[in-house]
């Protein structure tokens, strides 16, 4: 078992929240790559765990399995829902 200091912890932990900050911030623009990270959990079940270095596990053992036709899917519902967003937004700009 490798010992893992505080510090460790403390510095993969403040990376993790600079990434998620990134992240949402790309989330609020037109990121795709952004859209996908934050719909890509849902769709498998999972949840972050608390170790820091597990990373990601099933949220009480449900979720589905993701092969490559339901990642596909999900990529390309992620871009039309972002595709229907700028056109709404679009047409706000207009009728303002």
């Amino acid at each position: 078992m490798t010992l893992v200091s505080g510090s460790q912890i403390a510095l993969l932990r403040a990376t993790e929240l600079v990434w998620v900050s990134e992240q949402r911030y790309l989330f609020k623009g037109n990121d795709v790559s952004a859209h996908v990270t934050e719909t890509f959990p849902a769709l498998g079940g999972l949840v972050r765990d608390r170790e820091p270095y597990a990373d990601w596990k099933r949220n009480d053992g449900e979720g589905v399995d993701i092969d490559d036709t339901a990642y596909h899917k999900m990529v390309d519902d992620v871009i039309e829902e972002m595709k229907a967003r700028w056109k709404r937004r679009e047409r706000d700009a207009l009728g303002s």
